[in-house]
This record gives C-alpha cells, sequence and structure tokens, in this order.
C-alpha cells in the first residue's frame, strides 16, 4: 500500500511541474500579448491584470489536471492566491538575502530560488489550497 502511494505522490508531483511549465510559459505568452496590444506605457497594470489571469488559469489547471479536487472553487481560489503571495513575499526576501548578503549572482540566484520556492509551492497547494478534509 505504501508504494502505491508513493507512486501516486511521484506523479501528482511530475504533473504539478509539467502543469506549472505550461503555466509559466502561458503567463508570458498572456503578458507579452497585453503589451503587443497596448504597449509599454501601463507596464504595471498590465502585469497585474496579465498576473490575475494567470494565476486563475493557473489554479484552474492544477485543480483539473493535478489535484483533481472537487468543489470548493472559491475557498480554493483565494487560498491559491496566499500561496502565490507566500511565494512571492519569499522570492523577494530570499533574492535579497542571497545577492545582497551573500554576494550569490541574481541569476543564479533566481534559478536557485526558483527551485526552492517550486517545492513550497507545491507543498503550499498540496497541504493548504487543494487539502481534502479527512472524512
Amino acid at each position: 500500500m505504501h508504494k502505491i502511494k508513493l507512486a501516486q505522490e511521484n506523479k501528482k508531483i511530475i504533473l504539478y511541474l509539467l502543469v506549472g511549465g505550461w503555466n509559466t510559459l502561458f503567463g508570458i505568452f498572456f503578458y507579452t500579448l497585453m503589451i503587443k496590444i497596448f504597449g509599454e506605457k501601463h507596464y504595471l497594470l498590465l502585469s497585474l491584470i496579465s498576473n490575475i489571469v494567470a494565476i486563475s488559469q493557473s489554479y484552474a489547471s492544477y485543480k483539473i489536471f493535478v489535484f483533481k479536487t472537487p468543489g470548493n472553487i472559491l475557498s480554493e481560489y483565494i487560498k491559491c492566491y496566499g500561496v502565490y503571495g507566500v511565494t512571492f513575499v519569499s522570492g523577494l526576501l530570499l533574492m535579497y538575502i542571497f545577492v545582497d548578503k551573500l554576494g550569490i549572482g541574481a541569476v543564479v540566484s533566481n534559478i536557485i530560488i526558483t527551485l526552492l520556492l517550486t517545492v513550497i509551492s507545491y507543498i503550499g497547494h498540496r497541504n493548504f489550497t487543494f487539502r481534502q478534509s479527512d472524512k
């Protein structure tokens, strides 16, 4: 039984990474499209709008393809923003520590932090956003 649960968790992790890759590409594409349509003059507003769309799309794809949870749409959607908020703030703080305090280059720091935050994001979504209550 333990091997089956481990295999299911490994499948979920692989799906999470694949769907996360898609979500990242979608977010980049959507922001680029917004810039092409409206220009760079309002890039911050377009960034906000594209992030709302990208996080909404991420939530839906994780719900449908990875965690496959029934119902709880509004609650999970709000929790999804909570997880992304934590990872965003954590990423900023870690970038400051890695670059300014530890002297690690920004690009290398970004790669390390992205990998770390991917793990944290998965755990957050698994244990918070899409957590199924034990009945």
